[in-house]
Protein backbone atom coordinates (compact mmCIF):
# COMPACT_ATOMS: atom_id res chain seq x y z
CA UNK A 1 0.00 0.00 0.00
CA UNK A 2 2.65 2.40 1.20
CA UNK A 3 4.62 1.75 -2.56
CA UNK A 4 1.43 2.59 -4.26
CA UNK A 5 1.38 5.80 -2.65
CA UNK A 6 4.69 6.28 -3.53
CA UNK A 7 4.51 5.34 -7.03
CA UNK A 8 0.94 7.72 -7.44
CA UNK A 9 2.98 10.88 -5.59
CA UNK A 10 5.54 11.01 -8.23
CA UNK A 11 3.00 10.22 -11.01
CA UNK A 12 1.31 13.38 -10.26
CA UNK A 13 4.66 15.53 -9.33
CA UNK A 14 6.34 14.47 -12.75
CA UNK A 15 3.15 15.28 -14.47
CA UNK A 16 2.71 18.75 -13.07
CA UNK A 17 6.07 19.81 -14.10
CA UNK A 18 5.01 18.39 -17.48
CA UNK A 19 2.05 20.10 -18.02
CA UNK A 20 3.91 23.41 -17.45
CA UNK A 21 6.54 23.44 -19.99
CA UNK A 22 5.30 24.85 -23.48
CA UNK A 23 6.54 24.13 -26.85
CA UNK A 24 7.35 27.17 -29.17
CA UNK A 25 6.45 25.87 -32.66
CA UNK A 26 9.03 27.03 -35.01
CA UNK A 27 8.52 29.41 -37.73
CA UNK A 28 10.29 31.14 -41.00
CA UNK A 29 11.90 34.33 -41.08
CA UNK A 30 8.70 36.79 -40.04
CA UNK A 31 10.90 39.59 -39.84
CA UNK A 32 10.87 39.93 -43.42
CA UNK A 33 7.22 40.61 -43.47
CA UNK A 34 6.88 43.20 -40.11
CA UNK A 35 6.47 46.73 -41.17
CA UNK A 36 3.53 48.84 -43.26
CA UNK A 37 2.71 47.75 -46.59
CA UNK A 38 0.88 50.17 -49.03
CA UNK A 39 -0.77 49.95 -52.46
CA UNK A 40 -1.81 53.30 -53.98
CA UNK A 41 -3.88 53.84 -57.04
CA UNK A 42 -5.12 57.45 -58.19
CA UNK A 43 -7.46 58.23 -55.25
CA UNK A 44 -7.28 54.73 -53.16
CA UNK A 45 -5.12 53.80 -50.30
CA UNK A 46 -4.72 50.34 -49.06
CA UNK A 47 -2.27 50.04 -46.03
CA UNK A 48 -1.71 46.64 -43.76
CA UNK A 49 0.89 46.78 -40.83
CA UNK A 50 2.35 43.58 -39.45
CA UNK A 51 3.80 42.62 -36.18
CA UNK A 52 5.12 39.85 -35.15
CA UNK A 53 3.21 38.37 -31.93
CA UNK A 54 2.47 35.12 -29.77
CA UNK A 55 -0.75 32.93 -29.65
CA UNK A 56 -0.30 30.81 -26.37
CA UNK A 57 -2.37 27.82 -26.67
CA UNK A 58 -2.72 24.94 -23.94
CA UNK A 59 0.73 23.03 -25.14
CA UNK A 60 2.18 25.67 -27.72
CA UNK A 61 3.23 28.87 -28.47
CA UNK A 62 2.68 30.37 -31.56
CA UNK A 63 4.62 32.59 -33.37
CA UNK A 64 2.82 35.02 -36.21
CA UNK A 65 2.14 37.96 -37.27
CA UNK A 66 -0.87 39.86 -36.51
CA UNK A 67 -1.81 43.34 -37.41
CA UNK A 68 -4.16 45.49 -38.99
CA UNK A 69 -5.57 47.66 -42.37
CA UNK A 70 -6.88 51.14 -43.76
CA UNK A 71 -8.52 51.93 -46.91
CA UNK A 72 -9.26 55.42 -47.91
CA UNK A 73 -11.17 56.48 -50.88
CA UNK A 74 -11.57 59.31 -52.92
CA UNK A 75 -10.02 61.04 -49.37
CA UNK A 76 -12.77 59.39 -47.16
CA UNK A 77 -11.92 56.94 -44.77
CA UNK A 78 -13.44 53.06 -45.16
CA UNK A 79 -12.06 51.22 -43.11
CA UNK A 80 -9.18 51.73 -40.54
CA UNK A 81 -8.80 48.36 -38.61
Amino acid sequence: MKTIKIILLLLVVTTGSLMGQKSVSPTKNLDAYVGTWVYQNSDTIFKIRLQKGQKIGRSDIYNGLYGGYYLSVKGKIIENY
